[in-house]
């Protein structure tokens, strides 16, 4: 356990050090990920695609203010707050909530708007662009705040903008034609399952009935690609047999729970990459972005209810995670997990696409949702 507590001391260290966060403090907020230089093939396509930046000796910043990723970070350090205290981490959390509702603009207050309660992709676009992925991670993550810091949901009113977020989510996968724009293939966990995970989460008296009927619908007969597919499938299916029906969707959890299990390399102890569209491909890739970070979530969360046959698994993701974090005498790099990591050279790499591999070093989904998974281990606790 104390190896654990120093991987995530290191890791929020990062997060303070290597310029995601200007002022380090937090109070406007964390960019969405650096972008190393050196052998970084996607890396014009990169700041092509992504037209903020800041530009470091060795990498890039990617500057956009992504909302899903900044609540990741904030959850991080509020929930530091309690192993670390006294380092100021709790503060810096909640300088990243002041600048998600009071500074950043990202959140659609006006209530007849098309997609009420969203909260933009980024500050850099003017339109509005909202994913079911990232509107997903916006509504768990408000719910649990507001559950475990009253005070700070009182202080900006995170359950009613969760709820009512939930409220467009559930109408945005009832709408067949897609009529306001909602962005992301619902066929695909990666969407569909972050949404049901969410809809299972907000769930009350009065929607139960239907989002739990949403969510049985949409794992009735799922089928994925890949096994970063059916990490996010796992995710969840195991938030729906705890929030909404165990009977009926734990057995679903399980079947994507064995089959990520059965793609588990029997040397190494971990998933290989496979999600081609946005990252490298290779049994000798570690894959942070889509991958490994996201099994380790799912499997930690279904060994919590199934057992040590599942928990073993994300123990093995811990080892594996805790031996590869960054080591590099640079305070860009010091204590992070990048995109990617090779086996075979025992170094981080892979190759790159714009969005997925060994040069993009995100801050949430990688950094932050792995050092949430080893809080909630340290603390025997479930993230939902």
């Amino acid at each position: 356990m104390e190896n654990l507590k120093n991987c995530i001391k290191k890791n929020l260290d990062w997060f303070i050090n290597s310029g995601v966060m200007v002022p380090e403090n937090g109070l406007w907020g964390v960019a969405e990920r650096l972008a190393v230089k050196s052998g970084n093939r996607a890396l014009e396509l990169i700041l092509e695609s992504f037209p903020a930046w800041s530009d470091q000796d060795d990498c890039y910043v990617i500057e956009q203010r992504r909302a899903d990723c900044n609540f990741q970070t904030a959850w991080l350090f509020l929930k530091a707050e309690k192993l670390f205290p006294g380092n100021g981490y709790g503060d810096i959390g909640k300088n990243i909530l002041d600048f998600l509702y009071f500074r950043s603009g990202l959140l659609e207050r006006n209530p007849d708007a098309p997609i009420p309660a969203n909260w933009n992709w980024s500050h850099i676009k003017q339109e509005s662009t909202v994913y079911f992925d990232d509107e997903a991670w916006c509504i768990l993550i408000q719910l649990n705040i507001a559950g475990e810091f009253p005070e700070l949901d009182r202080k900006y009113q995170m359950r009613k903008w969760a709820y009512r977020l939930a409220e467009s989510l559930y109408a945005g996968v009832m709408d067949k034609e897609n009529k306001v724009n909602w962005r992301g293939n619902l066929q695909l966990p990666h969407w569909g399952a972050l949404a049901a995970m969410a809809l299972a989460q907000a769930a009350t008296d009065e929607t139960r009935k239907k989002y739990q009927k949403f969510c049985l619908d949409y794992f009735t007969n799922l089928t994925c690609p890949n096994v970063s597919e059916d990490a996010y499938a796992l995710i969840g299916a195991v938030n729906c047999a705890l929030k909404l029906d165990k009977e009926i969707f734990f057995p679903i959890a399980k079947k994507h729970a064995d089959t990520l299990i059965s793609k588990f390399d029997p040397d190494n102890g971990f998933p290989p990459s496979e999600h081609a569209r946005e990252t490298p491909t290779g049994k000798n890739l570690v894959d942070t972005i889509y991958t490994v970070n996201w099994s380790l979530l799912g499997l930690r969360e279904f060994g919590l209810i199934a057992g040590k046959e599942y928990s073993a698994y994300a123990d093995k993701l811990i080892a594996l995670l805790c031996r590869i974090q960054d080591t590099a005498d640079n305070k860009h790099f010091y204590g992070c997990w990048r995109g990617m990591f090779d086996i075979n050279t025992g170094s981080w790499g892979g190759g790159d696409l714009f969005e997925g591999g060994g040069n993009s070093i995100y801050t949430g989904w990688t950094n932050a949702p792995i050092s949430l998974c080893f809080l909630h281990e340290y603390d025997h606790a479930s993230m939902f």
